[in-house]
């Protein structure tokens, strides 16, 4: 998925839905192997923020917090934070292993994990040219129903 892509999804839960639901459906919609669940993970993000979120989280509920989590822990302007609106991405796992992720090249494997392999080479070559730790907009997601 390139970025400024997005996937669309409507969940019965709401806002209720969890981390671990959107994470499925975007795995799903990127067919994406199975080998490839724990390299990514689904973050919330904007220009002043980025929160790597567990698989149990509510993401409506902290879109709702927002602009506390920010007060809290970035220096923000007040103005900027009243303006501030955060979407969800799907990045790569900051805690995933890289010797786990370097056997995703596997030789063996590569052709089943190509389209793990592309994310991942298009987030590293964002943060490179951004010169950020971690990319915003890998992929989108937009949650509907919150």
């Amino acid at each position: 998925m390139k970025e400024g892509e997005s996937v669309q999804a409507v969940y019965p839960s709401g806002r209720f839905t969890t981390v671990s639901q959107i994470h499925e459906t975007v795995m799903a919609a990127l067919g994406l192997p199975s080998e490839a669940v724990d390299c990514f993970s689904i973050w919330l993000s904007s220009k002043h923020l980025q929160l790597q979120l567990k698989s149990y989280h509510l993401p409506c509920k902290l879109f709702k917090k927002w602009k506390d989590l920010l007060s809290q822990y970035t220096n923000t302007a007040y103005d900027d934070i009243c303006q501030d609106e955060p979407i969800l991405t799907f990045q790569r796992n900051t805690f995933f292993p890289l010797k786990e992720e370097r056997k995703m090249i596997d030789p063996k494997k590569k052709s089943e994990n190509e389209k793990a392999i592309d994310l991942l080479y298009n987030e590293v070559s964002q943060c490179v040219s951004f010169d950020f730790t971690v990319v915003v907009l890998t992929a989108s997601v937009e949650v509907c129903q919150c």
